[in-house]
């Protein structure tokens, strides 16, 4: 029995790993209880993997609102009490595990030996060395500090177990990693259009925002006119604000001039017609933070194009064969574009099969060895 705390998640958030994870867990042991909030709860019963999990209901308070901090803190005491007391001796594994989870759960856990820990996006207030005690990297470098040594804390990926333990070298003893699971959603070649190299498209997707490189688009539009690379069309597939809107470029193609939720057929029909799907954040980012959306353009059939960054390379260099391109700076990613009339229909197949494989590492049936081996070690 492998009891399942969900403390922050609600409906879609963290839907994608939450699933991967637990239907992971079901390939490890039959009996797995959920504890979290009913409404992502509730989209897990359309998932046939799962139909076979307990739930357990805990009121968990909505992280997008900033306000009621302090009550959101006593809710997650109030539900850490009532966990204590329902998993007793059995594994209880936190899937995201907040810096009040990590707090209360020292006085609460403190001799417990089965208990796991995921760190996601939190794990990046360890980079920040200003510890006032206004600031939450404060408390999570105060609740990574001097942890019981039966505590297991998984990361997601060994490149950010790597960078993690470089900033803060104690917590090696406590750190493990899985590969961040996916299930794809999507049929393989279900949708895919022929390659056509006269006639190409890469875009962005997803939100819009300035952090995630969008307007980099305008430098790739701008080379193309300079270079006559009038094959190349540049799009972005996603919602994007009035601001970014007035901010781009008027040779990049937006389908969507929305800052609205878009209907998923509408948007997924729209990148369908992509040919590369680029990544723009800036080379710092994801040292200490995985990305599922690299996994979800792979499993959608499509190659990348990418600024490299510690994970999305990790996440490349597993596969041997090439399924994209990972370029230092802008001014390779802008030669590889140039060259990208060069690669042949049989070529361009070629990566898009290379891309299916690359999903074969984040599987359920892949993690859930790698959940098994930190269990039992």
């Amino acid at each position: 029995m492998i009891f399942v705390y969900e403390p922050y998640a609600t409906k879609f958030i963290h839907y994608e790993f939450n699933k991967a994870l637990l239907i992971s867990l079901l390939n490890i042991d039959n009996e797995i209880i959920f504890m979290g909030s009913r409404t992502q709860f509730d989209k897990f019963q359309n998932v046939p993997e799962l139909q076979s999990i307990k739930f357990i209901n805990l009121k968990i308070p909505n992280y997008d609102k900033p306000s009621k901090k302090i009550y959101k803190i006593f809710q997650e005491f109030y539900n850490l009490i009532k966990i204590k007391w329902m998993v007793r001796d059995k594994k209880l594994l936190i899937s995201n595990a907040l810096p009040q989870t990590l707090i209360f759960s020292r006085y609460l856990f403190k001799k417990k030996n089965n208990i796991f820990f995921i760190l996601h996006g939190q794990l990046e207030f360890i980079a920040n060395n200003n510890l006032k005690i206004t600031n939450m990297n404060y408390y999570m470098k105060k609740s990574l500090m001097h942890l019981p040594k039966e505590w297991k804390l998984i990361v997601l990926g060994k490149i950010i177990k790597d960078n993690a333990i470089k900033i803060m070298p104690d917590l090696e003893k406590n750190l493990y990693y899985i590969d961040h699971p996916y299930v794809s959603k999507y049929l393989q070649d279900s949708n895919c259009l022929s390659y056509n190299p006269r006639n190409i498209k890469i875009g962005t997707i997803g939100v819009g925002l300035e952090s995630k490189g969008i307007l980099q688009l305008n430098t790739i539009c701008q080379y193309l006119i300079e270079n006559n690379l009038h094959n190349i069309s540049i799009l972005h597939i996603g919602k994007t604000s009035g601001q970014i809107r007035s901010l781009l470029n008027e040779n990049v193609q937006l389908p969507f001039k929305t800052d609205s939720l878009i209907p998923e057929n509408e948007y997924l029909r729209e990148i369908n017609k992509l040919d590369y799907i680029l990544f723009l954040m800036p080379n710092d980012s994801y040292k200490l933070t995985a990305s599922g959306s690299l996994l979800e353009a792979f499993s959608l059939g499509k190659p990348i194009i990418i600024l490299e960054n510690d994970f999305f390379k990790y996440i490349l260099d597993k596969q041997t064969e090439v399924c994209g391109f990972c370029k230092r700076n802008m001014s390779e990613l802008l030669l590889q574009i140039k060259d990208l009339t060069n690669i042949t229909e049989y070529e361009y197949e070629e990566m898009r099969k290379n891309v299916y494989k690359c999903l074969e590492y984040f599987s359920p049936e892949t993690v859930s060895k790698q959940l098994k081996h930190i269990f039992e070690d």
